[in-house]
């Protein structure tokens, strides 16, 4: 390709081009609209005879050296009809990404000819920062909504209830798992030293799954209870939970048992020296 050829070709890309546009031959800039000159930050003409090499960030090191235009003629080489985005250098030395394209304009010159598009991507860098920054700010606010409504809702679902000076109740609803256990045994040592209770009812009324983990479960809730001397009354026993618990012989720690929530409470205000009758407490 001549250098009229060259010039008339480099024109034409030039007008055409919205993005930077670069004529690259024998690892040299033969041609650089304005647009990649000011990507550059070049004064018109500048770029023209420079070292493609030292434009392309992974190369610049090599700057001056015998072999720095074989390696950029190379890199644009692998770089043929595929879109990709490489960190590039503006002649002041910094750095910038950038989307290129490039093609061979003359395949059967005996020094290739590279038309290479440049589009500067920083920003759309950073805005995809500032857009995977926010998503990352959007989940940490989700988790912890979610964490404070499974707060919210453990708290409704596990109710600990003063009935009485001195008298806790706890109704427990749906089943009873080792986690669920566990909690409950936190919760109620919390509220029994809050309130100095001294009788606690575990009210079963509401326990829709029963087997033999949960009797176990709650057998060691009641002897926690018995251990720092605070009396156990479980209320609500259902057929399925009493023949559960004959089956496996479960020691309740002297815990009594009721059918109703207001047998366990007239037990429960006996132990405090109080008697429920029908005018009330006396």
């Amino acid at each position: 390709m001549s250098t009229e050829d060259e010039r008339g070709l480099a024109a034409a890309l030039g007008r055409a081009m919205y993005d930077g546009g670069l004529v690259v031959a024998d690892g040299r800039v033969r041609y650089a609209n304005t647009t990649a000159e000011a990507l550059f930050g070049a004064a018109p003409g500048e770029l023209e005879g420079a070292q493609a090499g030292t434009l392309v960030a992974e190369l610049e090191a090599l700057a001056g050296a015998a072999e720095l235009d074989e390696l950029a003629s190379a890199w644009l080489s692998e770089r043929v009809d595929e879109e990709g985005e490489d960190d590039l250098v503006r002649l002041d030395g910094e750095r910038f990404p950038a989307r290129l394209c490039v093609t061979v304009l003359d395949e059967e010159a005996a020094a290739p000819h590279f038309a290479v598009t440049v589009q500067d991507v920083s920003e759309r860098r950073a805005l995809a920062a500032a857009m995977d920054a926010e998503l990352v700010a959007f989940e940490e606010r989700r988790l912890a909504a979610l964490a404070a409504n499974a707060e919210v809702i453990r708290e409704l679902s596990l109710p600990v209830m003063s009935v009485w000076e001195g008298v806790l109740s706890v109704p427990l609803i749906g089943s009873l798992d080792r986690a669920r256990a566990e909690d409950t045994t936190a919760r109620l040592l919390e509220a029994v030293a809050r309130e100095s209770a001294r009788v606690v009812i575990i009210d079963l009324t509401g326990l829709s799954a029963v087997d033999a983990a949960s009797v176990d479960l709650l057998a060691s809730i009641a002897r926690v209870l018995g251990l720092i001397g605070t009396q156990c009354a479980i209320a609500g026993i259902g057929p399925q939970l009493a023949m559960a618990m004959v089956e496996r012989d479960v020691d309740l720690a002297g815990s009594p048992c009721f059918a109703t929530q207001k047998e366990a409470l007239t037990f429960a205000l006996g132990r405090l020296g109080w008697a429920l009758s029908k005018g009330g407490v006396d």
